[in-house]
Parts: structure tokens; sequence; C-alpha cells
């Protein structure tokens, strides 16, 4: 089976942004969906399953991340990461 790539872009509304909670619970969602997860910003690019990585792009309420996913069930990851920002990172 062949990897596949999806992408999609979502909005920071979390009041606090990403710090190391949200970053933790990104972090967590995007290893468990078994893809290799890139996050980019403005300010840089991170692994998606690095809680160190998605805190040290500072990223405040109103940021634009723009995610990609590769793997078998890249969509479906895509998908969850954007439901997880859009909801305030509520698990």
């Amino acid at each position: 089976m062949s990897a596949t790539t999806a992408g999609g872009e979502v909005v920071v509304r979390n009041a606090q942004g990403l710090h190391l909670r949200p970053a933790t619970e990104f972090a967590k969602l995007a290893m468990a969906t078994g893809c290799r997860v890139q996050v980019r910003t403005d300010a840089g690019d991170a692994n998606g399953a690095s809680v160190l990585e998605l805190a040290m792009l500072g990223i405040t309420q109103g940021v634009t991340l723009r995610i990609t996913a590769e793997g078998p069930s890249a969509g479906d990851a895509v998908r969850r990461l954007i439901q997880l920002v859009e909801s305030g990172f509520v698990v």
C-alpha cells in the first residue's frame, strides 16, 4: 500500500495559543494517527509529533496552521487534527 498525502489549514482560536498543554494534545494525536505530520506557520515548520518543536514555533491565537500528513490515513489524520484545533484542544 502506498502512502498518501493530505493537507489542510486551520486558525488557532485558543486564547492562549498553542502553549504546552495544547501542544502535547496535538502531538499525542499526531503520533496516534500513524502518519508523518508536519505543521507550518509563518514562523517555520515543526514535526507535528514533537511537543518541543510545536512549542518553539510560538503559536498564538489567530495564527494559521498548515497541516500536512503522509501515510495511509493521511486525510483522516488531517481532519482529526483540524477538529482538535477548532475545539480549542478539548479532547
